[in-house]
Order: structure tokens, then C-alpha cells, then sequence
């Protein structure tokens, strides 16, 4: 009976042997076009009576993401990444090459030849920054650049320790129906071999602690249902610049009040004033 018993048992753990389901392991190649990855599993296996042994390594697996349509996500896995590797039901060699329902040509039932990443985990050595613990996170794991999606008011939040690059071969739009900030300590430039336009209902803003440069090798413009301010410790038109701006209201001041001298005495003051249609009736100056 104890000779049946052992050979029931033994029969037993050989074909759970042989029966897999989902294990952890570590990235050591992949390919980011052909979405595949060589992977090492983490867990030894270990038969009756035998010493523990590391499995085989497991070659052009398939790397799951999320797809659909014409859209992709795709992670960049590194070596050394760690992932979760899922294996499936029944033999998958032919219908990973096109995508179709194919009749599979073995018996295999979870085995390592049907090995799919399923997405990548953290052991529990490492941490995350607490930051943004309740908002949808895409980040590096430092969170030195970051795109966040926050939870309680909205908000989309971009944050890079870098520069931040928006590429267009057409037009690029900017639109809102709040106020439209720019803020930055360095130089902010905004270059066009075409024009380059800036509208607004409500105020535009552009706040830089150093230069702020927009370059055109057409028409620049600038309009604004309201006020458009232009501040600066100077404001220069012009790259060569160097007299000063007339401040309007006060020539227009001096000229309606103006006396000459005369051998006689002063004369009086000009007997027709010069009119407001010598200043502009938009354009303001800062005294």
C-alpha cells in the first residue's frame, strides 16, 4: 500500500510539475518593436528529493500592454526589470503570429513555451514618493517628471526636473476659458516661421524671472479682448533701442500750456490746443 501511496504521490507532483500558472521574473532582454522580452523566473523550482534549480530562461515572450485600435501604450522595459509572467491554458505559438484563432498542434496545458508579461510590480524594498497618493500618476519612479491627473479638483499637473518638448508639423492650440499663465524663471521663447498668434476673451499673462523672446519670421500678434500689458524693468521695440517713449498726455499737457519768452514779457499759451488725435487712443505708457 505504502509502495502505490508513494507512486500516486510521486505521479501527482510530477504533472503539477509540468502545470503553471503565473510566476515572477526579471526582464534580462527586450525588444520594444516586436514587443517581446527574455525573462528569468524568480522562483527555483524544486522536485522530490532533488535540490532547488532556477528554470530555463524564457525566450521571445510576449509582452502584453494596452492596445487598441490604432492606440498603444507601450512601457519601456529595461533589463532587470521585474514583471509578472502569466501562462496560458493551451499552446499560443500560432496565434501570437497574426492574431487569429488558430486549432493549437500539442497537448500543452500552462506550460513554460506559453509564457505572457503581463505587466511589471515592485518588491516591497522599494517605495514610491508619497506625492500624489489619490491622483493618477505616470511618472519616473523618483517622480522627477511627472503627468498627474488629480483627483479632487480636476487638475492635470506636469512636472519635469527637464525641459518640457511639444512637436507639431501642423498647428498647435492652446485653448481656455480661464485665465492662459506662463511662468518661468529662465527665458521663455516662442519662435515661428509663420505667424504666431496669441488670443484671448480674457487677460493673457506672461511672467518670466529672465528673458521673454518670441521670434517670428513672419507676423507676430498679439490680440486681446481686453487689456494687453507689456511689463518689464525696460521695455525696448526694437533690438537697437535706446530713445525713450513719449509719455502722450503729458506732452500734450505742455504743449496746450507752453509760453516763449518775448522782450515784452512771456507770451500766452497756444491759442489753439493741440488735440487728442496726436496720442493714441489704445496704446498706453507707464509713467
Amino acid at each position: 500500500m505504502s509502495h502505490t501511496v508513494g507512486f500516486v504521490e510521486d505521479f501527482i507532483e510530477n504533472t503539477l510539475s509540468r502545470l503553471h500558472t503565473a510566476m515572477m521574473g526579471k526582464i534580462e532582454k527586450f525588444d520594444p518593436e516586436a514587443m517581446k522580452a527574455d525573462v528569468q523566473l524568480l522562483v527555483k523550482r524544486k522536485y522530490k528529493k532533488h535540490e532547488a534549480a532556477s528554470y530555463p530562461l524564457l525566450q521571445e515572450v510576449p509582452v502584453m500592454t494596452v492596445k487598441t485600435g490604432a492606440f498603444v501604450v507601450r512601457p519601456p522595459y529595461q533589463k532587470g526589470d521585474l514583471v509578472m509572467v502569466l501562462f496560458a491554458e493551451r499552446e499560443i505559438d500560432a496565434v501570437v503570429q497574426e492574431g487569429t484563432e488558430e486549432e493549437p498542434v500539442s497537448k500543452r496545458r500552462h506550460a513554460l513555451e506559453d509564457a505572457v508579461v503581463i505587466g511589471g510590480w515592485m518588491p516591497f524594498s522599494e517605495d514610491l514618493p508619497e506625492d500624489n497618493a489619490d491622483d493618477l500618476v505616470i511618472a519616473r519612479t523618483d517622480f522627477s517628471a511627472r503627468i498627474v491627473i488629480q483627483k479632487d479638483d480636476n487638475k492635470v499637473h506636469i512636472q519635469t526636473d527637464g525641459p518640457v518638448l511639444v512637436e507639431a508639423e501642423e498647428d498647435v492650440e492652446v485653448k481656455t476659458e480661464g485665465d492662459a499663465i506662463v511662468e518661468a524663471e529662465g527665458d521663455v521663447k516662442v519662435e515661428a516661421d509663420g505667424e504666431a498668434v496669441i488670443e484671448a476673451a480674457d487677460d493673457v499673462t506672461v511672467e518670466a524671472g529672465g528673458d521673454a523672446t518670441v521670434t517670428a519670421s513672419g507676423e507676430a500678434l498679439l490680440e486681446a479682448g481686453g487689456d494687453a500689458i507689456v511689463e518689464g524693468s525696460s521695455v525696448l521695440l526694437g533690438a537697437s533701442a535706446g530713445e525713450a517713449a513719449v509719455l502722450g498726455d503729458s506732452l500734450l499737457a505742455w504743449l496746450n500750456g507752453h509760453t516763449h519768452s518775448h522782450p515784452e514779457g512771456p507770451t500766452g499759451s497756444p491759442q489753439q490746443d493741440a488735440g487728442d488725435d496726436l496720442v493714441s487712443g489704445k496704446v498706453e505708457v507707464e509713467d
